[in-house]
Protein backbone atom coordinates (compact mmCIF):
# COMPACT_ATOMS: atom_id res chain seq x y z
CA UNK A 1 0.00 0.00 0.00
CA UNK A 2 1.37 3.24 -1.04
CA UNK A 3 1.94 5.90 1.62
CA UNK A 4 -0.42 8.18 0.43
CA UNK A 5 -3.35 5.50 -0.07
CA UNK A 6 -2.48 4.70 3.85
CA UNK A 7 -2.54 8.17 4.65
CA UNK A 8 -5.92 9.29 3.06
CA UNK A 9 -7.57 6.08 4.77
CA UNK A 10 -5.97 6.83 8.38
CA UNK A 11 -7.62 10.71 7.72
CA UNK A 12 -10.87 9.44 6.62
CA UNK A 13 -10.98 6.96 10.06
CA UNK A 14 -10.42 10.11 11.84
CA UNK A 15 -13.41 11.40 10.38
CA UNK A 16 -15.41 8.81 10.66
CA UNK A 17 -14.59 8.59 14.54
CA UNK A 18 -17.16 9.87 16.93
CA UNK A 19 -16.16 13.00 17.73
CA UNK A 20 -16.91 13.91 21.38
CA UNK A 21 -19.30 16.27 22.88
CA UNK A 22 -19.01 18.98 25.39
CA UNK A 23 -20.28 18.24 29.16
CA UNK A 24 -21.84 21.44 29.18
CA UNK A 25 -21.73 24.54 26.92
CA UNK A 26 -23.10 28.38 27.10
CA UNK A 27 -22.45 32.15 27.83
CA UNK A 28 -20.91 33.06 30.82
CA UNK A 29 -19.88 36.17 32.37
CA UNK A 30 -16.53 36.08 33.08
CA UNK A 31 -14.95 38.54 35.55
CA UNK A 32 -12.03 39.87 34.92
CA UNK A 33 -7.85 39.76 37.22
CA UNK A 34 -7.86 43.50 37.06
CA UNK A 35 -7.91 45.98 40.24
CA UNK A 36 -11.29 47.03 38.04
CA UNK A 37 -13.68 44.43 38.35
CA UNK A 38 -15.43 44.25 35.21
CA UNK A 39 -17.26 41.29 33.40
CA UNK A 40 -17.27 40.06 30.04
CA UNK A 41 -19.56 37.31 28.11
CA UNK A 42 -17.56 34.56 26.54
CA UNK A 43 -19.02 30.82 24.97
CA UNK A 44 -17.72 28.15 27.70
CA UNK A 45 -17.27 24.26 27.02
CA UNK A 46 -16.26 21.94 29.29
CA UNK A 47 -14.76 18.94 28.04
CA UNK A 48 -13.73 16.57 30.58
CA UNK A 49 -11.19 18.47 32.83
CA UNK A 50 -10.72 21.22 30.61
CA UNK A 51 -12.59 24.52 30.69
CA UNK A 52 -12.79 26.13 27.21
CA UNK A 53 -13.80 29.28 26.63
CA UNK A 54 -14.06 31.01 23.34
CA UNK A 55 -14.54 35.11 22.43
CA UNK A 56 -17.81 33.93 20.27
CA UNK A 57 -19.85 30.37 19.97
CA UNK A 58 -18.15 30.86 16.40
CA UNK A 59 -14.25 30.61 17.07
CA UNK A 60 -13.02 27.56 15.74
CA UNK A 61 -9.69 28.10 18.34
CA UNK A 62 -10.71 28.94 22.19
CA UNK A 63 -9.29 31.75 24.01
CA UNK A 64 -8.00 29.49 27.05
CA UNK A 65 -8.18 26.85 28.96
CA UNK A 66 -8.52 26.21 32.13
CA UNK A 67 -7.76 23.10 33.83
CA UNK A 68 -10.50 22.20 36.27
CA UNK A 69 -9.38 18.83 37.86
CA UNK A 70 -8.06 19.54 41.37
CA UNK A 71 -10.05 23.06 41.61
CA UNK A 72 -13.05 23.80 43.88
CA UNK A 73 -16.13 25.42 42.86
CA UNK A 74 -18.32 27.92 45.01
CA UNK A 75 -20.73 30.50 45.60
CA UNK A 76 -19.86 34.29 45.30
CA UNK A 77 -21.41 36.84 46.71
CA UNK A 78 -23.07 38.12 43.89
CA UNK A 79 -26.86 36.78 43.24
CA UNK A 80 -26.39 34.01 40.39
CA UNK A 81 -22.45 33.48 40.13
CA UNK A 82 -19.98 31.51 41.53
CA UNK A 83 -16.35 30.92 42.35
CA UNK A 84 -13.61 28.51 40.81
CA UNK A 85 -10.88 28.47 43.05
CA UNK A 86 -7.74 27.05 41.18
CA UNK A 87 -4.88 26.78 43.43
CA UNK A 88 -2.72 25.20 40.58
CA UNK A 89 -3.17 27.33 37.84
CA UNK A 90 -0.22 29.73 37.45
CA UNK A 91 -2.14 32.72 35.87
CA UNK A 92 -4.93 33.14 38.24
CA UNK A 93 -5.90 31.37 41.61
CA UNK A 94 -10.09 31.97 41.32
CA UNK A 95 -12.05 32.69 38.27
CA UNK A 96 -15.69 33.95 38.76
CA UNK A 97 -18.32 33.46 36.81
CA UNK A 98 -21.74 35.07 36.03
CA UNK A 99 -25.19 34.01 34.46
CA UNK A 100 -28.76 35.60 33.89
CA UNK A 101 -30.31 32.21 34.67
CA UNK A 102 -30.10 30.49 38.29
CA UNK A 103 -30.62 27.17 36.81
CA UNK A 104 -28.78 27.52 34.53
CA UNK A 105 -25.69 28.49 36.89
CA UNK A 106 -26.49 25.52 39.24
CA UNK A 107 -26.35 23.03 36.22
CA UNK A 108 -22.49 24.81 35.45
CA UNK A 109 -21.72 24.54 39.40
CA UNK A 110 -22.29 20.91 39.33
CA UNK A 111 -20.75 20.46 36.03
CA UNK A 112 -17.56 22.05 37.53
CA UNK A 113 -17.98 20.00 40.84
CA UNK A 114 -17.88 17.07 38.58
CA UNK A 115 -15.51 17.92 36.34
CA UNK A 116 -13.10 18.88 39.23
CA UNK A 117 -12.99 15.17 40.28
CA UNK A 118 -11.82 14.22 36.91
CA UNK A 119 -7.87 13.05 36.54
CA UNK A 120 -5.78 15.41 34.24
CA UNK A 121 -6.31 14.35 30.92
CA UNK A 122 -3.38 12.09 28.79
CA UNK A 123 -4.57 13.50 25.62
CA UNK A 124 -7.04 16.08 24.85
CA UNK A 125 -10.45 15.11 24.13
CA UNK A 126 -11.23 15.85 20.15
CA UNK A 127 -13.55 18.44 19.83
CA UNK A 128 -16.54 18.65 17.58
CA UNK A 129 -16.15 18.66 14.11
CA UNK A 130 -16.46 22.87 13.78
CA UNK A 131 -13.61 23.14 16.41
CA UNK A 132 -9.88 23.01 15.13
CA UNK A 133 -7.50 21.33 17.32
CA UNK A 134 -4.10 23.23 17.90
CA UNK A 135 -1.16 21.23 18.64
CA UNK A 136 1.88 23.27 19.44
CA UNK A 137 5.56 21.83 19.19
CA UNK A 138 7.89 24.77 21.37
CA UNK A 139 11.50 24.45 21.46
CA UNK A 140 11.61 26.37 25.69
CA UNK A 141 15.47 26.75 25.50
CA UNK A 142 15.52 28.90 22.33
CA UNK A 143 15.31 32.82 21.79
CA UNK A 144 17.43 33.51 25.49
CA UNK A 145 15.12 33.08 28.39
CA UNK A 146 12.19 33.98 26.17
CA UNK A 147 11.37 30.16 25.28
CA UNK A 148 9.73 29.08 28.94
CA UNK A 149 7.48 32.35 28.85
CA UNK A 150 6.42 31.66 25.17
CA UNK A 151 5.40 27.59 26.39
CA UNK A 152 3.64 28.79 29.72
CA UNK A 153 1.83 30.94 27.12
CA UNK A 154 1.11 27.94 24.79
CA UNK A 155 -0.13 26.18 27.81
CA UNK A 156 -2.46 28.59 28.79
CA UNK A 157 -3.72 29.23 25.54
CA UNK A 158 -4.13 25.58 24.45
CA UNK A 159 -4.07 23.23 27.78
CA UNK A 160 -1.02 21.10 28.88
CA UNK A 161 -1.98 18.10 26.76
CA UNK A 162 -1.60 20.33 23.36
CA UNK A 163 2.23 21.83 23.77
CA UNK A 164 5.04 19.95 23.75
CA UNK A 165 8.55 21.23 24.37
CA UNK A 166 10.75 19.99 21.56
CA UNK A 167 13.97 20.49 24.12
CA UNK A 168 12.57 17.56 25.59
CA UNK A 169 13.33 14.52 22.94
CA UNK A 170 11.89 16.58 19.47
CA UNK A 171 9.35 16.70 17.79
CA UNK A 172 8.24 12.97 17.61
CA UNK A 173 6.09 12.77 20.80
CA UNK A 174 3.76 15.43 19.53
CA UNK A 175 3.42 14.27 16.36
CA UNK A 176 2.77 10.74 17.24
CA UNK A 177 0.16 11.31 19.90
CA UNK A 178 -1.77 14.02 17.32
CA UNK A 179 -1.38 12.76 13.92
CA UNK A 180 -4.52 10.39 13.58
CA UNK A 181 -6.78 13.28 15.14
CA UNK A 182 -8.41 14.28 11.77
CA UNK A 183 -8.15 17.36 9.02
CA UNK A 184 -9.17 19.71 11.99
CA UNK A 185 -5.66 19.21 13.89
CA UNK A 186 -3.57 22.18 13.22
CA UNK A 187 0.23 22.25 13.96
CA UNK A 188 2.03 24.91 15.46
CA UNK A 189 6.04 24.89 15.79
CA UNK A 190 7.74 27.79 17.45
CA UNK A 191 10.46 29.05 19.29
CA UNK A 192 11.42 31.80 22.24
CA UNK A 193 13.04 34.10 19.45
CA UNK A 194 9.57 34.36 17.26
Amino acid sequence: MSGVTHQAQEASTAENQPRSKPAMQGWLNKQSHGVIKKSQRHWFELWGPELRYFASEADAVATRVIMVNGCRVVDAKAPASLVLDTPSDPLAKQYVFACDDPSELSRWKQALTDASALPPLVKPLLPAQERVQMVALVNSKSGGKQGPGLKAVLVKHLGPNSVFDLANGGPKAGIQEHLRDGPNTRFLVCGGDG
